[in-house]
């Protein structure tokens, strides 16, 4: 039975792997989802295996992280923009110098681009 659930989380994970190379945002985040999912149940059975799955949750692990980080920066890549423009519109309010609205613009371009 405990064997039967991890397959299930591990086939429902692994049927996400063709999202991996798109840039949709919401399915990196759903195989993100699966990847805690099957991490839980290994966590959850690993009793009944001793140490056999500790590798296999690490690596778990691992992907769950790097969909996170993912994650992360497409909530940024999304957020910059509109931060950039907030920015610009009180700069514009404030009557502050045309540099310094570019200076801040750069700045914000130059992390989007790291």
């Amino acid at each position: 039975m405990a064997q039967l659930h991890i397959s299930e989380k591990l086939n429902e994970f692994l049927a996400m792997q063709n999202c991996v190379h798109t840039d949709d945002p919401e399915r990196h985040h759903r195989m993100r989802i699966r990847a805690k999912w099957l991490r839980y149940a290994m966590e959850f059975l690993s009793p009944l295996y001793g140490m056999e799955l500790e590798e296999y949750i690490t690596t778990t692990k691992q992907f769950q992280d790097i969909l996170g980080q993912k994650h992360d920066l497409d909530v940024w890549i999304e957020l910059v923009p509109n931060l950039m423009a907030e920015m610009t519109a009180e700069f514009i309010s404030e009557r502050k110098k045309t540099e310094e609205i570019a200076d801040v613009e750069n700045g914000l371009l130059t992390f989007l681009e790291t």
